[in-house]
């Protein structure tokens, strides 16, 4: 299958890991990044002549892909948006109508489905969660050295800002001011922490392998698997996951065998202090959330399921 992949590249994260699983799965991939040069997606199609598009949501697209539903009826539209929300309703109607161009459209949450699919009538909706790229989330060789640089208690890697609360109304900074209130020494990660333009790769790697306990936060607790990537990324790594009971987080992990989660911060508090006075439990845990997340929740498998998705649209197209 080829595909033209219209996605974010530039932060090196989401778009590369997608990138690299349609490959993975045998497709010829051209790519687009539509906060680069949105104009050259027509001309592409022109020259690559692909079977599917599979783009990000992105406002500025809209114009490009109502061109493409007219110009190419037969190319297979799709769209993934990775965000979650409490209601499709805060997206704003510019993106409603864009997700309601495609032929396919993603959500990353399983519980926002049946909101998206009030809002956009015309397109079919499904769930599509995230997950790792074994290519760049794995485990590390560790030297003594990088003990020395990564190692601590607790870290969290990710934005501190109150805009990721949960409907229990103490939040992602809430959350970190408790634990440091009751004497927890928690390492705060900035994407730029030791001098990279994000933090990934090997730093990342080497501090979920590193950090006794590695917390989870997503904000939208709710709503079923709304969970952070986060949640794969640190597992996928080798860390002990420590994170927010987000809704339905029993369909991808065993809880208390592959991660362990937290309903407010006091149980946050409780669980840390547990699981630093019990390392072979901790690490037995870290270590069968690796084994799962390499399984079950890469992007190749994510992609596999698009690819059926697409290919079964074509059976029904081409029989009506």
């Amino acid at each position: 299958m080829k595909v033209l992949l219209v996605f974010p590249m530039a932060d090196k994260q989401t778009g590369v890991y997608i990138y690299n699983a349609f490959v993975s799965c045998g497709c010829n991939v051209s790519v687009v990044d539509p906060l680069i040069d949105v104009g050259r997606i027509i001309p592409e199609i022109n020259c690559f002549n692909p079977d599917m598009l599979f783009c990000a949501r992105e406002e500025r697209i809209l114009n490009e892909i109502i061109e493409v539903r007219r110009l190419y009826p037969d190319i297979i539209t799709v769209c993934y948006n990775v965000d979650a929300r409490h209601h499709a309703i805060e997206f704003g109607g510019t993106l409603l109508k864009l997700f309601d161009k495609f032929h396919i459209f993603y959500s990353k949450p399983k519980g926002m489905i049946e909101d998206y699919k009030n809002h956009c009538p015309n397109t079919i909706v499904k769930y599509l969660l995230e997950g790792i790229d074994p290519l760049e989330h794995k485990m590390e060789d560790i030297s003594s050295e990088d003990e020395e640089k990564y190692g601590c208690d607790v870290s969290f890697m990710g934005t501190q800002s109150n805009v990721y609360k949960t409907p229990y109304g103490y939040g992602r900074i809430g959350l970190i001011n408790f634990l440091l209130d009751k004497g927890v020494n928690i390492k705060l990660i900035s994407y730029n922490e030791y001098g990279n333009d994000r933090f990934l790769k090997e730093d990342h790697n080497k501090q979920c392998q590193c950090s006794k306990i590695v917390l989870g936060h997503c904000g939208w607790a709710d709503i079923s698997l709304a969970n952070s990537a986060r949640d794969f990324r640190v597992t996928g790594a080798g860390g002990f996951l420590l994170t927010e009971h987000v809704k339905d987080i029993e369909e991808i992990f065993e809880i208390d065998k592959e991660c362990v989660t937290y309903k407010d911060p006091q149980e946050c508090y409780d669980k840390i202090i547990y699981y630093l006075n019990n390392e072979e439990e901790r690490k037995k845990i870290a270590y069968n959330g690796y084994l799962r997340t390499q399984k079950d929740h890469t992007f190749k498998n994510r992609i596999e399921q698009v690819i059926d998705d697409v290919n079964n649209l074509i059976i029904k197209i081409n029989k009506s």
